[in-house]
């Protein structure tokens, strides 16, 4: 069994990545459901999401400065090429979003939530 307070040292994943996720899965479901009427809060829930993935993966790298020693398994390794991954395309989805690119920004958006899903639940695999 896991010792949570050493996962926690790890970086912030539960603390952080558990609300980026909901506030990135509302934040769609609104905007599909009404995209005229929920542009605005979509877009402040993904930007919020995208900090928070972003403090979480720099708190990962700068509190664990031997961290690159623990990349041995694939699990591992799939959990941090998900969430870089959904980190940079969600940085494009928001430039295509700004620059109301809409089929770019959707296609990069997906992308993002898919990814993070999948970040996250290899995260448990991992803990």
């Amino acid at each position: 069994m896991p010792d949570i307070v050493s996962s926690v040292n790890l970086h912030f994943g539960m603390l952080l990545g558990a609300p980026a996720l909901i506030l990135l899965t509302i934040g769609t479901i609104l905007v599909l459901v009404n995209e005229s009427k929920f542009v605005k809060i979509h877009g402040i829930f993904a930007v919020v999401s995208w900090i928070l993935t972003l403090i979480n993966v720099l708190s990962t790298i700068f509190l664990n400065p031997d961290i690159w020693a623990s990349f041995t398994e694939g699990v591992h390794w799939s959990h941090i090429i998900l969430g870089a991954l959904g980190l940079i395309t969600g940085f494009l989805s928001m430039l295509f979003g700004i620059a109301a690119e809409r089929k770019p920004a959707k296609m990069t958006g997906y992308i993002t939530l898919i990814c993070w899903w999948g970040a996250f639940l290899s995260g448990f695999i991992l803990v």
